[in-house]
């Protein structure tokens, strides 16, 4: 090949790598989402930072420039999520799903059905609905949740399917806490 091709074909070659990696970078597994399976009955650590001194305020913690809270889901898996006001639905990752399936908390009768998620991107991911039995946020509880199972390296997202059935809730930004009103 001419020296004077060179340039052109590796600059393009360069553009189909970085296009590539963009296009998967969505999928790339956040393994910091989750924390790893436990029993129910152990209470959550309260490791946040925030000072919680009413009912229904729950500590934030900054992750990657998102704001992330701790739950619970079906009684069984502690997770963070992170809050997505944005998200129509809470989001689990594959990974919880496989583990509510294998504990036998997730069943074929929770599934809704398939939708298309839109993500922050604007591009549109085929995802599966669900019905989680019951989502813990610090000591707020709500039962039949509708949720979403993200694709490969999906976020773990606390999104309105959960935050709208509350009265109201709020960020409080100088005491980095989320408040859920019933």
């Amino acid at each position: 090949m001419p020296r004077d091709m060179r340039s052109p074909l590796i600059a393009v070659t360069g553009l189909a790598v970085a296009a590539a990696f963009l296009a998967l970078a969505p999928h790339v597994r956040l393994e910091w989402a989750i924390d790893p399976p436990v029993a129910a009955a152990e209470p959550l650590p309260q490791d946040d930072a925030a000072e919680v001194t009413s009912p229904g305020e729950v500590p934030l913690r900054a992750d990657h420039g998102a704001l992330s809270v701790r739950g619970v889901i079906d009684q069984a898996i502690k997770v963070r999520f992170i809050v997505d006001s944005g998200a129509t639905d809470v989001s689990i990752s594959a990974g919880v799903a496989r583990e509510l399936i294998r504990t036998g908390r997730l069943t074929r009768s929770d599934y809704v059905g398939r939708g298309t998620t839109i993500l922050a991107d604007g591009s549109h991911v085929p995802s599966q609905l669900l019905t989680l039995r019951f989502i813990r946020v610090g000591d707020r509880e709500i039962r039949n949740v509708t949720a979403t199972i993200a694709g490969q390296g999906g976020e773990m997202l606390l999104g309105q399917s959960f935050l709208r059935r509350f009265k109201s809730w709020s960020i409080d930004n100088r005491r980095r806490v989320l408040v859920l009103q019933d």
